[in-house]
Parts: C-alpha cells; structure tokens; sequence
C-alpha cells in the first residue's frame, strides 16, 4: 500500500512507519477507495490517502495512550500531526513525546 503518493506530506512514509510500529494492519487501499467513491467529483487523493493513515494512526496512539492530546492537519504537502501539541515528523519525533508515557506504563 504504501508506494509512491504524490502531493503528500513529506512525514507520510514516516507516520505509516509509526502506523506500522503500532500495530497498523498496513493495508488501507480498500477504505481509501471506499472514500473515493463517495465522493461526487474526484477528492485531493493524497488529501485521502493522509486521512485515513492519519485516523487509523490516532485511532492505535489513543489505544495506547489514552490521556494523548493527538491533532492533525490535513492539506497536500502542508500535513502535519501533533501529539501534546509537538510536531510528529518521524519515529525519533515520536518516542520522544511517547516516552513520558511508557515510564507512567512502566511505574504503575
């Protein structure tokens, strides 16, 4: 699924890296289709495929750590995601934010 995609973020291989890491089934052809044809006229495709890594990416951060504020920004190449309102460019990016929280995991 994740091949060449033009007109994304330049973070979107690395938050389907983290996706992956996370548990991501990897395989989201099927509901990026699904909201491709919703549409009338011919969505932004990039604007989808971000959306629904970044749904299914917040969807695992809140699974695991639930008190996370996780935000996101979705347009063409200016896509951005926010955890605790830091930016989230790749993995290092988010062991970073990520890490106040497996200490908490850890000490309870």
């Amino acid at each position: 699924m994740f091949e060449s995609y033009n007109d994304v973020s330049r973070n979107f291989y690395n938050w389907c890296e983290i996706l992956e890491e996370l548990g991501g089934n990897g395989n989201y052809d099927d509901e990026i289709w699904e909201l491709v044809r919703a549409h009338n006229h011919c969505p932004h495709l990039g604007n989808v495929r971000q959306a629904v890594i970044l749904w299914n990416l917040e969807s695992e951060i809140y699974a695991l750590y639930p008190s996370a504020k996780v935000d996101f920004y979705i347009n063409a190449i200016d896509s951005h995601l926010y955890i605790n309102d830091n930016i989230i460019s790749d993995m290092r990016d988010f062991r970073r934010i990520t890490a106040q929280y497996e200490a908490e995991n850890l000490a309870a």
